[in-house]
């Protein structure tokens, strides 16, 4: 019996990392405003930060979500510390 298992490229892990990044500070915008980030919207932000669709394998939905997940720590690190010195009580914090 033979397992395989998928071995990460750190190399090209670390290639992405700049178009990620771009990705995120698009998305920035969106969430400074308090709009959705829809699939459109993702899908336009990584379709100009990689310079390619998803079709042509240059990104995946997963490294979409990561510029997601980026983007939320860039707002939290431009806006965190408002929010919590403004929130009534620490569990006011919390999403629902």
């Amino acid at each position: 019996m033979n397992i395989s298992s998928p071995v990460t490229n750190q190399v090209t892990s670390l290639a992405v990392a700049p178009a990620i990044l771009a990705a995120a500070n698009l998305l920035l915008p969106h969430l400074e405003r308090g709009q959705r980030v829809d699939a459109a919207v993702l899908r336009s932000a990584m379709e100009t930060a990689f310079g390619r669709s998803d079709a042509t394998g240059a990104w995946d939905w997963k490294l979409a979500y990561e510029a997601c997940e980026v983007a939320t720590v860039l707002f939290l690190r431009k806006y965190g510390n408002a929010l919590f010195r403004k929130a009534a009580s620490p569990a006011s914090c919390r999403t629902t």
